[in-house]
Parts: C-alpha cells; structure tokens; sequence
C-alpha cells in the first residue's frame, strides 16, 4: 500500500492511499494498522508523507559512493543530521540557494527508513518492529562544494520527497 499524506481544498491534512486507480481516503494510525477505505481522496496538493521532528543521516555508507566522490571510504559510515526544514513536498521546485552557488548541482535517490515507534536500546531481532513504512527521497547536492574539514565532499540543499 503507497500511502500519501495530501492537503485538500479546504486546507485539511489528510491521509490516503494511491493506486493506479486512484487515491483514497485512510482511517486510523498510519504507524499502526491503516485501513483503507474505498471513499476518494480530495487531493488539492501532495505532501511529505511524514513531517518529521529530526532527519538523521548516513554519509558515505557504501564503498562505490565514496569512490564515485574520490572519498576515503571511513571504517564506520558517517553521520550527520539534516534540519527539519530541508523537507520539500513532491513536485514543489528544488531552490538553490544563490549563496551556494554551483555548476555541478547532483541529485541522487535513496531509501529513507521512517523510525514509526519511540524506542531506546532495540535488539537487532526486534529493529524491523519499530519502522514505519519505507519511502523515497531525492536530494541535491552541489558536487563542487567540499565541505571543510568534513569528509562528506558536498552539499546537501532539500530532500524532496
């Protein structure tokens, strides 16, 4: 199930389902058993599917993407956080801010793993018990702009989802 969150015409957040013959209303926790309904969504305009309250990232997490950006590939992946404001809402244009300027904006596609339930200290075996449901994101990135004693060798603008 490809759940949406999507505003409607009258401004109201809501929660939905796409198929290919449509989208639809959803009842209940998104996080916890979502019901789908057969009642058309009224969908003004496409949101994030989460807004969330802190992105935590993972740099340089696979051997091809540090030697794609001529990187040291690091003993441990390297993390960093985004702000919450980086988040962009499907189909709305991905600024680039004119003090970053760059000839070389990259975009990439990765997984983003929505962590759905609070939790502290999971054991591996139970880890896959407190995910929401997967989604996508596509960030930018400014190629040419190294990063300063850092050794994530760009920018990241926006993930837009």
């Amino acid at each position: 199930m490809k759940i949406i969150r999507y505003q409607t015409p009258t401004g109201e957040i809501e929660f939905g389902t796409q198929a290919a013959n449509g989208c639809f209303r959803l009842r209940g926790d998104i996080y916890n058993s979502p019901q789908p309904t057969s009642e058309p969504a009224q969908v003004a305009k496409l949101l994030t599917p989460i807004t969330p309250t802190s992105i935590l990232c993972i740099g340089l997490n696979y051997r091809k993407h540090a030697e794609e950006t001529n990187a040291k590939v690091p003993q441990h992946p390297v993390l960093f956080v985004k702000g919450i404001n980086a988040v962009q809402n499907p189909n709305d244009p991905i600024e680039i801010p004119t003090f970053l300027k760059s000839e070389q904006v990259d975009y990439e596609c990765e997984l983003a793993v929505v962590i759905g339930k609070r939790c502290k200290n999971v054991r591996r075996a139970d880890a896959a018990m407190t995910l929401a449901p997967a989604t996508g994101r596509k960030p930018t990135a400014a190629a040419n702009g190294a990063v300063e004693n850092s050794s994530i060798p760009s920018r990241p603008w926006g993930l837009a989802w």
